[in-house]
């Protein structure tokens, strides 16, 4: 049997991690979470700063305010009412 047939074997008998491989992959995987939670978090508010800091401003949608949602979703401006005589 061929060395490659071996190997396939013991993959497929499933030889455990070492406990210190595991606990390190888990803490890699966990800081990994947080990092990601944080971005998820503060990602749109960084993003109105930056709206906000040169000028603009957004409505509680995410969208300026020039701007809305059709009914299937997709960003389109608004039409400006005529005025009231």
């Amino acid at each position: 049997m061929n060395n490659f047939k071996k190997l396939e074997e013991e993959e497929l008998r499933g030889s455990p991690l070492p406990p210190r491989v595991a606990r390190d992959v888990n803490q890699n995987l966990g800081v990994l979470r947080f990092i990601s939670n944080i971005i998820e978090l503060y990602m749109p508010k960084v993003a109105e700063l930056f709206v906000s800091l040169s000028g603009g401003n957004m409505n509680s949608e995410g969208t300026p305010p020039n701007l809305d949602a059709d009914e299937n979703g997709y960003i389109v401006k608004k039409h400006p009412e005529p005025p009231l005589d």
